[in-house]
């Protein structure tokens, strides 16, 4: 036989084994008792239980000096939408001074964070300040803002607009 034959029947034997050690292992993975997987049927996924997380009091939490201010400027009778947004902007912008980005998560983390929900225990506006419902800062239609963090110190604040629905014609918005 050639050794070019040879050699190829060699690597062809090789490669044939490894095949066959593939197929073993798959075998042997699927048919182990702990692994619960969604090819085999019959067996229910079951999620790890999550642990609980401990409370901690981290104490009392400040009120920023400039947090009644900062909530008459957000609760003005006499702003439109976009000022009102400003005002929203300008509590993010104190925010940013204070812990050097924007607070992360929807807009109930976001209020959790201005409300002393932070590593300083800082409040920026006061826990009865009426733009706040149900936890959301809303704006003077009752329907919540959407912030999106564009990058650590820039923020996009959307208000619905009259029609409170988001992403339509008659949003007001800042970035």
């Amino acid at each position: 036989m050639p050794s070019s034959q040879k050699s190829r029947s060699t690597l062809l034997l090789i490669i044939a084994g490894i095949a066959v050690a593939a197929v073993v292992a798959v075998f042997i993975i699927r048919s182990s008792p702990d692994s619960a997987s969604p090819a085999m049927p019959g067996k229910p996924i079951a999620e790890a239980p999550k642990p609980a997380q401990p409370v901690v009091d981290l104490g009392p939490i400040a009120v920023h000096p400039s947090a009644p201010e900062l909530a008459a400027q957000l609760t003005r009778n006499d702003l439109d939408t976009m000022a009102r947004i400003e005002a929203v902007n300008q509590i993010l912008y104190v925010y940013r001074q204070g812990f050097g980005g924007n607070p992360s998560g929807q807009n109930e983390d976001i209020v959790a964070a201005i409300l002393g929900g932070n590593e300083k225990r800082t409040a920026l506006l006061p826990r009865d300040c009426p733009a706040i419902q149900d936890g959301k800062l809303v704006d003077e239609w009752g329907t919540p803002y959407w912030f999106h963090s564009v990058t650590a110190k820039v923020m996009e604040i959307r208000s619905a607009g009259p029609d409170r629905e988001l992403f339509t014609n008659d949003d007001v918005f800042v970035q």
